[in-house]
């Protein structure tokens, strides 16, 4: 999307800019500038990114503890108790109208 304005700018609309498909004079340069801009962006997700994860691993919250670890992000998290009652193979799914033919 952020490039498809360097492809398809039409001046004659009005919004500035001159698309490669159009043609014309400097019809290279939109798309140069969209090029650009999504540079700008990719180092301002990655700067900002870089900054908050440094900020997590200074203060130890990118990982989980060692009791999580030890019994596993599911049994701790996610409960598997209720959510397989117990079991260590499920049960075989069976819904309504199973192996009837149409």
């Amino acid at each position: 999307g952020l490039l498809a304005v360097g492809f398809f700018g039409d001046p004659e609309e009005g919004i500035g800019g001159n698309g490669v498909f159009y043609g014309g004079e400097g019809c290279g340069k939109q798309f140069g500038v969209q090029v650009f801009a999504a540079f700008l962006i990719s180092c301002w997700s990655a700067g900002l990114s870089t900054m908050i994860f440094m900020v997590l691993k200074a203060f130890n919250l990118l990982r989980l503890s060692d009791e999580f670890q030890d019994a596993g992000a599911d049994a701790m998290e996610h409960s598997p108790p209720k959510a397989y009652n117990g079991q260590k193979e499920p049960k075989e799914a069976t819904a309504p109208g199973a192996g009837l033919l149409f």
